[in-house]
């Protein structure tokens, strides 16, 4: 639950007060170890809301990234 939703006016989204307002979020990623201290990972990154329309009902966005571990 969260007291904020996001509205897309014009390609950006803008936060408005909204109490009771719901989100589910979600994550489904993958790591690869490439070398003895190297890895790799990529996730695709859900928020789903409770919108008025399609357009507002959520995000999805990938993400890609490397770690070096000490």
């Amino acid at each position: 639950m969260g007291n904020y939703a996001f509205k897309n006016r014009n390609a950006v989204e803008y936060a408005y007060e909204r109490p009771g307002s719901w989100y589910i979020p979600g994550i489904l990623g993958a790591e690869v170890r490439v070398w003895r201290k190297l890895t790799l990972e990529a996730g695709l990154n859900l928020c789903y809301n409770n919108g008025e329309n399609w357009n507002e009902q959520g995000i999805a966005y990938l993400s890609l990234g490397a770690n070096w571990h000490w």
